[in-house]
């Protein structure tokens, strides 16, 4: 399980920076623009091997940032969503025999949608559900 504090990502370098630690990345993440893309996927992907991983993304600290700063907040997470959905698809697509179940709670996170833009065509929105009670048990 690793847990992130969103809240805290408004600054491109502090989300790079926290990525990387959480990740274990041998060189450290550039950012969060298109061109570092690759590398997010590529620091993110090892944890995919070792099990089921869940992703928890403390976003309601989020809400008590001025606007500009928690949109940019939760453009970062997007990425991140969009990172982790491109690896786990691509170990899937090859049918990775130690590929685990992953899962991302988004908390506190309550629109129906976020979208990773990493601009131009390269654009993807992710729908967000609530997390089924019955699921709840095991995150607690």
């Amino acid at each position: 399980m690793m847990v992130f504090g969103a809240h805290h990502w408004a600054e491109e370098a502090v989300a790079a920076a926290e990525l990387t630690e959480a990740f274990r990345a041998q060189r450290p993440l550039g950012g969060l623009k298109a061109e570092h893309k690759s590398t997010l996927q590529n620091i993110i992907a090892p944890c995919f091997l070792k099990g089921d991983v869940l992703l928890a993304i403390q976003c309601t600290q989020c809400a008590m940032l001025p606007p500009e700063e928690r949109e940019t907040c939760l453009k970062h997470v997007a990425k991140m969503v969009d990172a982790v959905s491109n690896v786990w698809m691509e170990y899937d697509e090859m049918a990775e025999p130690e590929l685990g179940a992953v899962v991302v709670v988004l908390e506190g996170f309550s629109g129906p949608n976020l979208t990773a833009d990493w601009g131009g065509d390269d654009t993807m929105t992710y729908p967000v559900s609530a997390l089924d009670e019955e699921l709840s048990a095991f995150f607690k």
